[in-house]
């Protein structure tokens, strides 16, 4: 009977440790013209966003402190970035005729390969720096998604679909190309955890915000930039 409440409610067995593989992610929305700093892990489930303006769901973090993952010990052994450029049905479809993705897509492609190549990733852990990675895009990429090796004919003459051209934008989806560390590294319970990405000589690249043929949908794209921190975490057993 115990053992059966402990599994419903929850009873931590400070006596017993339990090891699980596990990962913590934060997704910020990048600002349309550009910023010099994207500040992960300071805005938990339930806060707003300052770029979106919108509450996070678990779509956009799993972090439910500040700057903490909680009563746990966590192991990171791998770190990945990830540019996400949101689905369709999250982009702004205030036009009726298309939305923002077809009428900027060739722009927002570069505007990604441009963002790939910039910045600093930097770690801090316990007010200690620990990683400091350039270029975090591309030397820690997700290893997931799509790989997209051929794109459809346009739509015609006419059409907001029309010369795309050939480029598609993608980060390396090989899980062999992640960031890996050797030796992984531990967070304590409660330790503070501080992670930024900056780009000091220039800000981000500005998103294309002009709606070509959509003169009533002129709106950047939507992009997210999210760290991805993956290994073990080791919480009391239950």
């Amino acid at each position: 009977m115990i053992r059966s409440l402990q599994q419903r409610i929850g009873s931590a067995n400070w006596n017993n440790w339990q090891m699980t593989r596990w990962t913590y992610y934060d997704y910020v929305r990048l600002t349309n013209t550009g910023v010099s700093n994207v500040d992960f892990f300071s805005v938990p489930v339930g806060g707003v966003d300052p770029v979106s303006t919108t509450a996070k769901t678990h779509e956009q973090t799993n972090l439910n402190k500040v700057r903490t993952f909680g009563q746990v010990y966590f192991i990171v052994q791998q770190i990945r970035t990830h540019i996400h450029l949101l689905p369709k049905q999250r982009q702004n479809l205030g036009a009726t005729k298309a939305n923002t993705i077809t009428a900027n897509y060739t722009p927002a492609m570069v505007r990604m390969f441009d963002l790939l190549n910039m910045g600093v990733l930097q770690i801090k852990i316990g007010q200690k720096d620990y990683f400091d990675i350039p270029q975090p895009f591309r030397l820690c990429p997700p290893g997931f998604g799509i790989n997209v090796t051929e794109l459809g004919a346009n739509a015609g003459a006419g059409s907001a679909l029309t010369d795309h051209g050939n480029f598609w934008f993608g980060q390396d989806g090989d899980i062999d190309e992640v960031y890996n560390l050797q030796p992984p590294q531990l967070v304590e319970p409660e330790q503070n955890i501080e992670a930024k990405i900056t780009f000091d000589d220039v800000v981000t690249p500005t998103i294309p915000n002009t709606g070509v043929n959509l003169g009533d949908n002129a709106f950047a794209p939507r992009i997210d930039l999210g760290l991805i921190l993956d290994g073990y975490v080791i919480r009391p057993a239950q």
